[in-house]
């Protein structure tokens, strides 16, 4: 399938106008567990001409034991769709998904007490164009689902951002240029919630450092 977006504005101010066109299409193969899809969108606004698109790529892959999927995106300095929203433009998205679920029988011994497991990890990383990264997001994820609703898992996250500039976090407060590392990692247990008691048991811990 294939869209096309043309979005309009336009006051009585001279040289006061926005355009934006958009195009994306999708392709599923292998019996819909393939698929892949694409965008492509341009923005005119005055004063801010040259770099001033937006291209993307996917591809995602769905079975009942295995999922996946990549994408990027690149961003114009000057792509502006002012009848949208781009959180930060003149970069580059990379971001990669994998997750094992198998399902377990429920005649086996431990499909007697357990319906799934999940493995996952995610990868999302966000480039300046000019080089560098400035941001990363890995995750690496592990759940066990039981056959009476209750669920156990852990995760693990990395995390970094890459300040070029002071970040005001309030009046008077700011996050000087350089580079933030931080942690986190996370352990829980949910049990039924249908229950007449239940609850949850979580135990989450961080660990931060910072280079300026």
């Amino acid at each position: 399938d294939v869209g096309v977006m043309f979005l309009n504005r336009r006051s009585a101010l001279q040289d006061d106008h926005n355009r934006a066109f958009g195009a994306d299409g999708n392709l599923l193969l292998m019996r819909n567990s393939l698929r892949l899809s694409g965008a492509l969108a341009r923005t005119w606004t005055p004063k801010r001409e040259g770099d001033n698109q937006l291209g993307k790529a996917e591809l995602n892959y769905a079975t009942n034991l295995l999922r996946s999927s990549s994408s990027v995106v690149d961003i114009g300095k000057n792509f502006n769709p002012e009848m949208g929203f781009v959180r930060r433009p003149g970069r580059r998205q990379l971001r990669n998904y994998i997750e094992l679920r198998p399902r377990f029988n429920t005649k086996t011994r431990l499909g007697h007490y357990v319906r799934d497991v999940s493995v996952s990890y995610l990868n999302q990383q966000i480039l300046f164009k000019d080089g560098g990264t400035e941001t990363k997001h890995f995750v690496s994820q592990g759940q066990v689902f039981f056959q009476d609703a209750s669920e156990m898992g852990a995760y693990y996250t990395q995390n970094f951002e890459r300040l070029r500039r002071p970040f005001a976090v309030s009046r008077g407060v700011a996050l000087p240029v350089g580079d933030y590392n931080f942690n986190e990692s996370k352990v829980w247990y949910y049990p039924n919630n249908s229950k007449k008691i239940s609850g949850k048991l979580e135990y989450l811990w961080e660990i931060g450092r910072a280079h300026v």
